[in-house]
């Protein structure tokens, strides 16, 4: 079947999606579809499509986009067809999509608790800036908790293939301890802090066995500083590692402060690779946290640009220009 040059880009891409693979998880054998592929490129109306279906195109031609460089040259042309408000909805949407497909992803995070939940777009954002980091960098997380996000970076990083070298820094010091949670529980006892930190390596030898972490006790501050000097130093595990670098990805979920979000970024800020990301934990502006103002100062410095900008309700999440 060929398609002629004019078709619209509704029936295009009816037929695209009509005989593009239904899922990831089946093999794609020999779609893309040389015919579709051209008919595609020769369309200038892809802006009135929708962006769940231009999602299944992209998610399918991902698949292809190291070996088949037709399907990395159609890639690039319908992205540069649309309009920034419906990429960032398509790019969230083929992440959406990837996340909730992921019965690990679901389970890993209920095993190990603590406050990620896979319907509030932070594993969307990871999985999106694994898969489009540059490679050279480190992945660096502040404040590490019970190590659940964490153990989700570092599965992504073996799932997908990247490289890059995870890192954490948490010094297991929590806010809102001041006083006894809801009146009745001391949480800055010693001993509930040696259940966090000994709960954390248990969690983390167990679940990022295939990539482990470098973790880190520290304040952000004092870790950057390390970053800065390429010390070497001991992790919690005993290991000596040195630090420094570019990084490719860091995730800012420590102290919520506007001054501590404001140091975590601009540390970060300064070794990160073009191309790079930069996710805020606890950033959306509904939310009552000092780093939501840090955040989106962040989102106003030169060179720096908002991923998934247009869909409303997520936190902060930049990528630095190339």
């Amino acid at each position: 079947m060929s398609l002629a040059s004019n078709a619209s880009a509704g029936s295009i891409l009816e037929i695209l999606n009509t005989t593009a693979p239904a899922t990831l998880e089946l093999p794609i054998g020999d779609w893309p579809r040389q015919d579709l592929l051209d008919a595609l490129a020769a369309t200038t109306d892809l802006a009135s499509a929708s962006a769940e279906s231009i999602a299944r195109i992209l998610m399918t031609t991902s698949l292809r986009r190291q070996e088949n460089t037709r399907v990395q040259s159609l890639e690039t042309l319908v992205r540069s067809r649309l309009p920034q408000a419906m990429l960032d909805q398509l790019d969230f949407t083929i992440a959406t999509h990837l996340v909730n497909h992921d019965e690990y992803l679901r389970w890993v995070i209920q095993m190990v608790g603590g406050w990620l939940n896979v319907g509030d777009g932070n594993s969307q954002c990871f999985n999106h800036a694994i898969r489009h980091m540059p490679d050279g960098g480190a992945v660096i997380e502040i404040g590490s908790f019970l190590g659940v996000s964490v153990s989700v970076l570092s599965y992504y990083l073996t799932r997908l293939g990247r490289t890059n070298r995870l890192y954490n820094a948490d010094p297991w010091h929590f806010e809102g301890t001041e006083k006894p949670v809801g009146g009745f529980f001391d949480g800055s006892r010693p001993v509930y802090r040696q259940y966090c930190v000994e709960t954390y390596k248990k969690n983390v030898s167990l679940f990022c066995e295939q990539n482990m972490p470098i973790s880190i006790e520290a304040f952000s501050d004092d870790f950057f500083k390390m970053w800065d000097d390429q010390a070497t130093v001991s992790d919690v595990f005993g290991n000596k590692v040195k630090l420094g670098g570019p990084i490719s990805f860091a995730y800012i979920d420590g102290a919520h402060t506007y001054e501590a979000a404001k140091m975590d970024f601009e540390n970060v800020a300064k070794h990160l690779l073009p191309g790079g990301f930069v996710l805020f934990d606890d950033s959306n502006p509904q939310l009552n946290f000092g780093c939501v103002k840090s955040a989106a100062e962040a989102a106003q410095t030169l060179g720096f640009s908002r991923v998934f900008g247009h869909v409303n309700g997520l936190n902060v999440f930049l990528n630095k220009k190339s």
